[in-house]
């Protein structure tokens, strides 16, 4: 388990972590996350939280030699702000996007064939293929 919450921080932050701790646990050979959050923007935050840890999933899962088990989500406060809701109908009103996009990660080997650091690893080398978007929703940010 990790916590992301720390107290010593907190008269420095505008805003207390919205992502405050993991659960991550093998069973059968594979490793399962599970993400606790205070609060979440489901317009304009979460789509963003949900990529991050499906990403680090992987990532950790790959390489601690794992297969990827279940991503869980619990979110205390879920909501949606007044000035978002007309363009999240419209958003939601899309069809359905029928591609299947995949996330390609960075080999966990040196060109020696030598285990990498999972620090090594570089965040820039992940791939987002074949995800195609259902047009460009501006949204505000809230205040």
């Amino acid at each position: 388990m990790t916590s992301l919450w720390d107290v010593d921080d907190l008269d420095e932050m505008s805003l207390e972590p919205c992502v405050w701790a993991t659960n991550w646990k093998v069973s059968y050979g594979a490793l399962n996350l599970h993400v606790k959050q205070r609060s979440a923007d489901m317009a304009l935050g979460h789509p963003f939280n949900v990529f991050q840890y499906a990403v680090l999933h992987r990532l950790i899962a790959d390489q601690c030699g794992y297969e990827l088990g279940n991503l869980y989500w619990c979110i205390d406060d879920a909501h949606v702000y007044l000035k978002h809701i007309d363009t999240l109908k419209k958003q939601l009103s899309n069809p359905i996007n029928q591609s299947k996009p995949t996330i390609s990660l960075p080999s966990k080997y040196d060109e020696k064939g030598n285990i990498k650091s999972f620090f090594e690893r570089r965040l820039s080398e992940v791939q987002l293929n074949n995800y195609k978007h259902n047009g460009i929703f501006k949204y505000d940010i809230a205040e």
